[in-house]
């Protein structure tokens, strides 16, 4: 028979073995598992900035969207564009809904909504071109006998006083032409167009006018 204390020895070195390989065993998977979660918590904060990245992408070009279209629904839309193998630029407002050319050495002033006016002006001589537009009920034959009244020139119209009939962008219109200081005269051509009176007064008529005028055309 084995001594006692042989037997307590066996079973503290068996019992230490057993510990120390059970607890080896425990911190290395404990190890491990730290480590596979250190890598699915890097993933899923590398997603996390992909997103936020993404969303605050979108944000900036709907907000960009937005503040273009309420820019665009504001102002009236006036494009000029030029042709390099003439002398002519075209001006258009789709606001008045018209279109037209007019010398490259001419410019415009800005279009004013409320009194409907836009102002061309020839930069060397100082010659202008007013194109005008105001809401109506009126017919194109009223419109013209309240101008000549307006310019003093009577309901029947007085004397040198011509009102005759033409056509501006295709559509029928009035010339007005009252006799003005010295051998001068005024220009006036009416159209009602769209619910719309428009007068176009050249300062002079002469072939540029002329031309400005002929080039006129409605766009709605």
């Amino acid at each position: 028979m084995k001594p006692i204390w042989l037997v307590v020895i066996s079973v503290l070195v068996t019992g230490g073995l057993v510990g120390g390989g059970t607890y080896y065993l425990v911190n290395t998977r404990a190890s491990s598992d730290k480590d596979a979660m250190k890598v699915q918590i890097d993933e899923l904060s590398k997603k996390y900035d992909e997103v936020k990245a993404e969303l605050a992408s979108d944000d900036s070009a709907v907000a960009n969207k937005i503040t273009s279209t309420s820019d665009s629904a504001t102002q009236p839309q006036i494009t000029t564009s030029t042709d390099a193998t003439s002398d002519l630029s075209t001006y258009n407002n789709d606001d008045l809904g018209i279109t037209l050319k007019y010398p490259k050495n001419w410019t415009y002033g800005k279009f004013d909504q409320t009194a409907g006016t836009v102002t061309f002006n020839d930069t060397e001589d100082h010659w202008e071109l007013n194109i005008t537009a105001k809401n109506t009920t009126q017919s194109l034959s009223d419109a013209a006998k309240a101008k000549i009244m307006e310019l003093g020139g009577g309901a029947s119209g007085g004397s040198g006083v011509t009102n005759t009939d033409t056509t501006i962008g295709g559509v029928v219109a009035k010339k007005i032409t009252v006799p003005a200081e010295g051998s001068g005269k005024e220009i006036f051509y009416l159209v009602v167009k769209n619910n719309k009176l428009f007068t176009i007064s050249p300062f002079v008529e002469d072939t540029t006018s002329n031309q400005i005028i002929s080039s006129f055309t409605f766009t709605k």
